[in-house]
């Protein structure tokens, strides 16, 4: 449900009526930015509010922040929960209630000249609810009872509008206390989209470039001109970078992305932002939905979704997807799925205890690229066709499959309080065999290939510990937040490499044998991991908020090579802060700005070593930021920011053996980006745009001021989807979208570039009651366009073909 619910409570002495604000910058097309314009005048005359806020004990509640959403008129409770609005103009109000992070709104609340209004709310910390128990005249008459709003932190918006997030503090906050860009993709625009990796997803986000195709194993992306390959699932941050992988979107509720570093709450990750997938919890209510998916390429995918309450306080979730289907690449044909069961216990003092499961598998023949001649350069001889498979049809499937068992207890105290401890285990098991690509003969159509094989283990366990506590640092309301986690992941890789002949790309004849396969690598890899942080959240004023936080980190790493028999270690602590201020000039628009950091683990994986043959250290981050994020009403609300971002010790791919690392010293992005999330009537848009500069500024080997390697300077998205009632009782609704980069260089230093794109996608829906029948077209078009460049920079890799899905569903 919607984070702000508008009140529809009104009264006959209606004397004011809320300022109104505009918004008036165009941004490709149709992003609005946000100005406010004149305020309606009110009545000279003024009354008063006092009330107090007392816990469903009956004791008062302090340190609260209480306000007018109308005025800015502000206070905050006292020590028995009571609080005083002085000089209101007489009208009707909203009331909102706020510990900082969270807020919920009361409508209705009527002041008249010269008057006390007195109010008595209820207030239930673990739901963060108001409810009055009624409005009292001067005359000592209690009014009728006001309705109660109730705003959950913890679930989704009904549509694209979304001002909570767990992803900026680490726990439920408005975004709008967070002084840092954060972008949420609700579930409702997921659900529209149909996409098929979580790189569609977050292709939503300003910033980011989508790095993998649907017929890829990994899913990774950049964000901010870095790569993103870890996850945070749930607020808890997985370390292995294979756990993205095949990441099933049945179970996701909503994506979260905090753009920049991230390294104070939730340790070693990509300076480029953090993604929290959130996943999909219990209902208190009986649900049973289902989804039968058909398309081109012989696309199949069933779905349920089953959930509801078992009794004394248990309730349950199962959802489960299978996936087969063809194509746009010859012989590649993707099979997937996946079974994510929950298990979640509450009782009225607000403890919960959850369980969380999650398997996944996937099937595929391994692609990995089209040759650069044939299709970026020497076009004019010959086209290579989308479809081209440069493998062998008989070189093996890769396989991945994977459990993820999650256990989190959680306890809700008193204000806004929380306890909370979690423990996670992982499995994941990893076979590709390919067919790779290597040399380009002179006369541009004989490719040189080679056989790889990876085979990969990784065991991964994680636990840790939160509490978040709310109270009054003298008169200022403060909430401290503080954690610990230790996470154990070991990686077992096994690299083998051999021959195979060459392949004719113009007209390819398939079935050389694979011979003399030899084993390059074979290696043990160690990470353990500790870490602590602390941070705060200040609110000197109702206007002001104040983040400071710090975070340490012990990183230890040790390689043993199987086949020399060498092993290495080292041993690095890492110290990561982060501070940033924010401040509500007028109601709705609040100038921020910000400094964070966050580290990274090398990714060595027997690979990469120091001459004195130990792992690299870990990559460091740091970043500046300053922006404005406006929310003035209209159900519309947008960010817009300019950000520097610095990391260090990088390792890249080396230009002599792209299977192997080295560090290649410091880069850096800079840019600007701007979204917004608009709703009128019948009507949704979600438009984002960035441009970003990153480049190499100290290398021994790359010039300074080399682009980095799949970064476009410019890059935006618009999605807009509108409905209508039909005869029948019919909805219908209709969908169109486009997202677009400018050139990208496939290898950081090099001179080729790959052609921007721009890609429409569309469709159409019909709804009535639970039905509902849906038709999405991504690549509207069918261009024939590039996404980025290959790994090692050997190719190009293409964008999707046109698929056309239809999706039959039940959905209470």
């Amino acid at each position: 449900m919607q984070s702000r619910i508008a009140p529809t409570v009104r009264t006959q002495h209606w004397a004011s009526s809320r300022p109104r604000f505009g918004v008036a910058a165009t941004l490709l097309l149709c992003i609005g930015l946000g100005l406010p314009f004149v305020a309606s005048a009110q009545s000279s005359a003024t009354g008063t509010i006092e009330g107090s806020i007392m816990d469903l004990s009956g004791a008062g509640v302090s340190g609260l922040s209480v306000s007018l959403v109308e005025t800015g008129v502000s206070a905050s409770t006292g020590t028995d929960g009571a609080f005083t609005l002085r000089d209101v103009a007489a009208g009707a109000y909203t009331l909102r209630v706020s510990d900082g992070l969270r807020e919920a709104d009361q409508g209705g609340i009527d002041v008249r000249p010269g008057e006390t209004t007195r109010l008595e709310i209820e207030f239930d910390a673990d739901v963060f609810a108001i409810r009055s128990r009624g409005q009292v005249g001067p005359d000592g008459q209690r009014a009728l009872p006001l309705p109660g709003i109730t705003v959950h932190t913890s679930r989704s918006t009904e549509g694209y509008v979304e001002r909570h997030a767990d992803v900026g503090l680490g726990f439920p906050a408005a975004i709008s206390r967070v002084p840092q860009s954060i972008h949420v993709i609700p579930q409702k625009m997921i659900d529209q989209q149909r996409p098929v990796t979580v790189s569609d997803i977050v292709r939503n986000v300003a910033g980011v470039s989508a790095a993998r195709n649907s017929v890829e194993p990994f899913r990774s992306f950049r964000l901010r001109g870095f790569l993103v390959g870890e996850s945070v699932i749930d607020g808890i941050r997985n370390t292995g970078s294979l756990n993205i992988q095949a990441e099933g979107m049945a179970n996701i509720e909503r994506v979260e992305v905090l753009r920049g570093p991230g390294g104070a709450v939730f340790g070693q990750g990509s300076p480029g932002g953090t993604v929290n997938i959130v996943t999909k919890k219990p209902l208190d209510e009986a649900r049973v939905a289902a989804r039968f998916g058909v398309g081109n390429f012989g696309y199949v995918q069933p779905e349920i979704d089953v959930t509801g309450p078992v009794g004394g306080g248990l309730g349950y979730r199962l959802v489960a997807t299978w996936e087969q289907r063809e194509s746009f690449i010859d012989f590649v044909e993707p099979q997937a799925a996946q079974i994510a069961p929950t298990l979640e216990w509450s009782n009225d003092s607000g403890l919960t205890l959850r369980y969380q499961g999650d398997w996944r598998r996937r099937e595929l023949l391994r692609y990995i690229n089209h040759p650069f001649s044939g299709t970026v350069v020497d076009t004019d001889r010959f086209e290579l066709p989308r479809s081209l498979f440069t493998g062998e049809p008989g070189q093996g499937e890769t396989v991945s499959e994977g459990l993820m068992n999650t256990f989190t207890v959680e306890r809700r105290t008193g204000g806004s309080g929380l306890v909370r401890a979690y423990a996670r285990v992982n499995r994941s098991e990893y076979d590709q065999p390919s067919v790779a690509p290597a040399a380009l003969e002179d006369d541009g159509r004989t490719l040189n290939r080679r056989f790889n094989r990876f085979q990969e283990e990784q065991d991964e366990w994680v636990v840790g510990a939160q509490v978040v506590q709310r109270f009054n640092l003298g008169t200022v309301p403060a909430t401290v937040s503080a954690g610990f986690d230790v996470a154990d992941w070991t990686y077992l890789s096994l690299f083998e490499r051999g021959t195979v002949g060459p392949i004719d790309v113009v007209d390819p004849t398939y079935g050389a044998p694979v011979e003399g396969i030899f084993t390059l690598a074979d290696s043990e890899d160690q990470f353990q991991l500790y870490g602590g942080y602390a941070q705060a959240l200040f609110t000197p004023a109702e206007v002001f908020t104040v983040v400071v936080g710090l975070r340490w980190d012990q990183l230890e790493n040790r390689t043993l090579s199987n086949r020399s028999g060498d092993e290495g270690t080292r041993t690095d602590s890492q110290v990561s802060p982060r501070a940033g201020v924010s401040w509500e000039v007028v109601p709705g628009v609040v100038p921020f700005a910000s400094y964070a950091t966050t580290f990274a683990a090398s990714p060595n994986f027997g690979f990469v070593r120091t001459p004195d043959g130990n792992p690299l250290g870990p990559q460091t981050g740091r970043q500046y930021e300053a922006g404005v994020k406006v929310d003035v009403g209209f159900d519309l609300v947008s960010t817009i920011s300019a950000f520097d971002l610095e990391r260090q010790n990088v390792a890249t791919a080396d230009p002599n053996d792209p299977a192997f690392r080295v560090p290649t010293g410091t880069q850096r992005a800079r840019g600007f980006e701007a979204f917004a999330a608009w709703e009128p009537s019948a009507v949704s848009i979600f438009g984002s745009y960035a441009y970003t500069d990153a480049e190499v500024t100290e290398d021994t080997n790359i010039a300074a001021g080399s682009r980095l390697d799949n970064v476009p300077e410019h890059s935006w998205r618009i999605w807009a989807t509108t409905e209508r009632a039909l005869p029948g009782g019919w909805i219908g609704g209709l969908k169109l979208g486009v997202h677009a980069n400018s050139d990208i260089v496939p290898v950081i230093g090099g001179d080729q570039e790959i052609p921007g794109f721009t890609v429409w996608e569309g469709g159409a829906y019909l709804q009535k009651g639970s039905f509902l029948a849906d038709i999405m077209i991504p690549n509207l078009t069918d261009d024939y366009y590039f996404l980025r460049g290959a790994f090692g920079g050997t190719g190009v890799i293409p964008g999707d073909a046109r698929r056309i899905l239809l999706t039959l569903g039940w959905q209470p």
